[in-house]
């Protein structure tokens, strides 16, 4: 490590995962700080481009390579609602990293985040298509306005790219408003069904443990 990238520590949420190296190019303002410092100064996408490369297993030279001007592309599934759900599947991984967020708090994803993200991700990749995965939790939480804001934003910040959106929906909530926006956006729509009835109802459950097939079969109609 040296010039003015340092080494840092992410912890990941999930069940069995280890720290890992978070090895960033601090714009020149924070080269002075100290290693295992918190900061609150936001950190760009292609800031953390060598740390997905890390991950990865690519090869590339830390003492020369800048994540700032890296002709790649990478992927983010998006979660906006972060780990809330309208369901409680007896098998899913997500539902208790409820737990790491204060209960007082939201953690739906702000205006100002939304904008953010949408400006960085699009920035950081030297690619001529960009796509956005939106996931959960279950996105559509969200409210169909939040997805047409995000939209709006890819539009103000594609500069020449081709944007393109997919989500992965339990269905449940869709209706009317939602598959128009979504058809005329050109989303491509992920629906989560376990097989068939008896498989479905067995794991995929409501908050009160009801069986969801149903709702799900009837959010399916309207796409």
């Amino acid at each position: 490590m040296t010039g003015d990238q340092y080494l840092w520590r992410k912890t990941y949420a999930y069940q069995a995962s280890s720290r890992i190296p978070l090895i960033v190019r601090w714009p020149d303002r924070l080269l002075n700080a100290r290693r295992g410092q918190v900061l609150s100064l936001p950190v760009e996408l292609r800031d953390i481009l060598p740390t997905f490369l890390s991950v990865a297993s690519v090869a590339f030279d830390e003492n020369s390579f800048d994540g700032r001007n890296a002709l790649r592309a990478f992927h983010v599934l998006v979660k906006p609602a972060g780990p809330l759900c309208n369901l409680d599947c007896t098998y899913c991984f997500y539902l208790e990293k409820e737990k790491l967020y204060p209960p007082s708090e939201s953690w739906s994803m702000t205006d100002n985040v939304l904008e953010s993200f949408v400006r960085q991700y699009i920035e950081a990749q030297d690619v001529p298509a960009i796509n956005f995965a939106w996931q959960g939790g279950e996105p559509t939480l969200m409210g169909v306005g939040f997805f047409r804001k995000a939209v709006e934003l890819q539009r103000q910040y594609a500069n020449g790219k081709v944007i393109e959106n997919s989500i992965q929906t339990n269905g449940v909530l869709l209706d009317d408003a939602w598959c128009e926006f979504l058809a005329a956006e050109h989303f491509l729509v992920g629906i989560s069904i376990d097989g068939p009835r008896k498989m479905h109802d067995h794991y995929r459950v409501d908050r009160g443990g009801a069986p969801t097939f149903e709702k799900v079969m009837k959010g399916l109609e309207f796409v």
